[in-house]
């Protein structure tokens, strides 16, 4: 996790970075296999699960990560002012954060991740 977000072994492992490498991972991942740069196959998905259940594992390892996926999940639902690049990265990561969150699903975000998507 140290190096893939800040390119250095040597820095103490924080929630932050699971929240930010994880999404990114499982979000290059749907998207190779969608522009079919890498053919879909078990191997394809058993790499997507075993993302989830890293970040799962991660959560386990950094409490922290899944309070912080939680309330960004929550602040993307509640406040259609804060969907944008500044507060929100990627749709990508939204995903993602509903596929691993205990407390929401994606049935939960649909209905603002949706508004998002029509209106861009």
């Amino acid at each position: 996790m140290c190096y893939l977000t800040k390119k250095d072994t040597r820095m103490p492992f924080t929630a932050n970075m699971v929240v930010e490498a994880m999404p990114r991972l499982m979000t290059t991942l749907l998207v190779d296999l969608v522009e079919q740069k890498h053919h879909f196959s078990l191997v394809a998905i058993r790499r997507l699960f075993n993302f989830i259940r890293l970040f799962r594992l991660l959560f386990e390892l950094a409490p922290e990560a899944e309070k912080m996926v939680d309330d960004r999940l929550k602040e993307f639902m509640d406040h259609p002012e804060k969907r944008v690049k500044e507060y929100c990265s990627s749709l990508g990561d939204i995903l993602s954060f509903a596929i691993v969150s205990q407390k929401y699903n994606l049935e939960d975000v649909l209905d603002a991740y949706l508004e998002e998507q029509l209106d861009r």
